[in-house]
Formats: structure tokens, sequence, C-alpha cells
């Protein structure tokens, strides 16, 4: 059958982001469509042609009786998208599933977070993004281990047992130079100091052993981005970090200052003892790309 362009744009959606609810299809495909009801429709011929699989979350979000549903591309639909595209990288390796449900929320949030980033990314020249990967992401689905089995997980050492499990990555290019951004995007579940003693050593062996080329093998150097739920546990999680190994790896910013407009031009990001900070030092705008800029550090993909 011969696809609109639209159901072709939500399957892309779908393969890149994994898991997304009915909203964000609509955010990315069908920003007019202001009552859902025209999404809903395009979810139900994809669903019935086996190009998607829908999930009733059994978790009811606070206040609401229905939670809303969540959508995952098959494999057939992968098929069908990269035979669209001729894009071979369409195909799903492993097909994404609903098994781990209690993670579902979290992993719709980092979708949202990712399509933020892409749309600021989207809206300037000069940073480029190159790759992005999730935790849930299947390498290989015949192996045990997870650091095998999992695109990002990796073991650092096995004695003492040590390893790094990012929510997401992606790998930036500015100037030149590429740099990793390992994502932890906190949902306020956990005390900060627990936040930081669990994942501090991760980071910290991940960069003393360059074990991150793993993933990014052209990728100069990386930085954590810490995604918190409000400024206050941002800044808690900063003073926890603080005299953590790897501590100088991290950055912070708070969800409510990650927008399209925000993410690129405005200083929003935050180390252990400095901040805020923008994500690229100052430079020419890409609407005029013979203006001179400032220079200036930066948390995210700057020197």
């Amino acid at each position: 059958m011969t696809l609109t362009p639209n159901q072709l744009a939500v399957l892309k959606a779908l393969r890149r982001y994994f898991y997304l609810r009915t909203a964000q299809i609509k955010d990315l495909v069908y920003p007019r469509d202001k009552d859902c009801s025209v999404t809903r429709e395009c979810m139900r011929r994809l669903h019935g042609i086996g190009f998607v699989r829908r999930h009733e979350p059994r978790i009811v979000e606070m206040g609401k009786m229905t939670a809303p549903p969540i959508f995952i591309l098959t494999q057939k639909g992968g098929c069908v998208l990269a035979a669209e595209t001729g894009d071979t990288s369409d195909l799903l390796t492993v097909e994404p599933n609903f098994s781990d449900w209690l993670s579902l929320n979290h992993y719709c949030a980092l979708s949202s977070l990712h399509m933020t980033i892409d749309g600021a990314i989207a809206k300037q020249s000069r940073v480029k993004q190159h790759a992005l990967y999730f935790e849930h992401e299947v390498f290989n689905a015949q192996a045990k281990e997870p650091s095998d089995r999992f695109r990002l997980h990796t073991t650092i050492s096995k004695m003492p047992l040590v390893y790094c499990c990012p929510d997401s990555a992606f790998e930036i290019e500015f100037t030149g130079m590429r740099r990793a951004v390992f994502v932890e995007r906190e949902m306020g579940s956990d005390m900060p100091g627990r936040v930081a003693a669990k994942k501090c050593k991760g980071y910290a062996g991940l960069h003393s052993t360059g074990l991150f080329k793993r993933h990014f093998p052209e990728a100069r150097d990386f930085r954590v981005l810490a995604v918190c739920p409000k400024p206050s546990w941002r800044d808690l999680l900063r003073k926890e970090m603080k005299d953590k190994p790897g501590a100088e790896l991290w950055t912070f910013a708070a969800v409510e200052d990650i927008n399209v407009e925000k993410f690129l031009s405005v200083p929003i990001l935050y180390t252990v003892d400095r901040g805020p900070l923008p994500f690229t030092p100052a430079g020419p705008s890409p609407a005029a790309p013979g203006a001179e800029g400032s220079g200036g550090g930066s948390a995210g993909g700057g020197s």
C-alpha cells in the first residue's frame, strides 16, 4: 500500500524516538490538529495494518482517570519505512516492546527532551548532530551480558563491578570538533545524593578508560547533561556531585529551561561551580554568518 507523507513522517518519528504518545506525534507531524482527532485517526490506520503497536499504560497519571496510549514502530513498519526512504538505517535491528512498563513514562520524557534538542539544532547551522541513542536500544538480542545486549550499557570493571548506563546519548559537532553528550533525565523519583553516588563512578570510568569511544569513535571527549525536574533539584544535585570523581564532566539544567528557543542560544547550563553557561560559546548567528561573535566558556559543546 502507498502511505501518505504524514504517515511516513509518523513512522520516521517512531524510528528515531522509539516511544511516543499521541500528543507528541501531533506536535511533530500534525501541529495544527488542535483536538488530536486527525492524529488519532492516523494512528488507528497505522495500528490496523500492523506498522505500529499501541500500549495502554497501567499507571494512571495524576488527576486523570485514563492515561494516553504509547506507540512504538514494528519491524514491519520499519521495513516499509526503509523501502520508502531507501535508507537502511530505518530498519529495526530489534523491535522495541512494552515489557518494562514501569519505565515507559521515562522513555516518553526522553523522547520529548530529544524532540526539543532536535528542534533547536534544526533551527541553526553552527551545531550539527551526528547520532542519537537510547538506553533501551537492544544492540544484540542474543547476548546475555547487558553491555553486549544494550547499545549504551558499558561495563567499566567487573572487580569491583562498575558500569555506566546513560538514559540517552547524542553526538554533536561544533567548529569541527565532535563531542558526545550523555544524558541523565532525572524524574525526581530518587534523592539527588543517591543519584550522584550511584552514577559518578560510571562516568568517571567511562572517561578514564576512553570507553566512551565505543559509542562515539570520532568524539574527542564527552560531557554528562543532567536534566533535572526543578531548579532547586538541579542545584542540590550540583552540590552533591561537587566532590565526586568525574565531577568536572557534569553539566546540569532544569527541564523547564530547555526549549527550542533557549537550548543553543541562552545560558541555561551549570557545572558544579559555575553557571549559567551556554551550550556552546557565543559566535556568529546562522542568520548573519558574517557577523562577529564574542568568545566565552560553555558547558556543552564548546571548549
